[in-house]
């Protein structure tokens, strides 16, 4: 839905806030673009923390990502203030950079290693798909307005979040992981293996 917004932020600036083609076009990428370059490494620690902990880590950071921008996407679409404006589209980038930072690790996550390069080909042709997603906006703007067409979008975010939800809760298979070895008993096992080796 990224490639959504930003292909129509700019005529929305353009028609809604009176904004030369130029300012338009640059208000409309740098704030959300900016942002998600700052906030991409911050979402990649979180996950990589949370995956420590949990099977689900890297999607659940996702799934944070793409529900806490839902709001700030339908926020871009409903103000009349370019203030208010500029902080949704910037929130909106952090949420993003917070998103796609972990698209492919939480993917390979899930997926068997031997899968993995078919995975990740099958995940970025599913993006070709999403080039309709601009048609069915620019379709809403012609129907209703493009502030709430763009608006709209919000509910893209909310779905994606809520299957993320579905994969967390019924999908991802958890890890088994060996009890830690106390000193003694691993001091044992060293003893045994050097016995077994004579």
């Amino acid at each position: 839905m990224a490639v959504t917004l930003l292909s129509w932020m700019p005529k929305y600036l353009y028609d809604g806030f009176h904004m030369s083609l130029a300012t338009a076009g640059l208000a409309a990428t740098a704030f959300v673009q900016l942002a998600s370059m700052a906030a991409a490494p911050l979402g990649g620690w979180l996950a990589d923390s949370l995956r420590k902990r949990t099977p689900a880590g890297r999607m659940i950071v996702q799934a944070a990502g793409v529900l806490c921008g839902a709001p700030f996407v339908a926020w871009c679409g409903l103000t009349r203030s370019v203030t208010s404006l500029i902080v949704a589209l910037t929130a909106w980038g952090v949420c993003k950079g917070i998103y796609d930072a972990n698209i492919f690790a939480s993917l390979f996550d899930v997926i068997a290693r031997k899968r993995a390069d078919a995975a990740a080909g099958v995940m970025n042709s599913g993006w070709i798909g999403g080039g309709l997603a601009p048609v069915t906006i620019g379709y809403l703007a012609w129907k209703a307005n493009l502030g709430l067409a763009i608006a709209a979008a919000a509910l893209a975010y909310v779905t994606g979040g809520a299957f993320l939800l579905v994969e967390i809760f019924f999908f991802v298979r958890r890890e088994r992981r060996a009890p830690a070895l106390t000193p003694g008993r691993r001091a044992s096992r060293i003893i045994v293996r050097a016995f077994r080796r004579r």
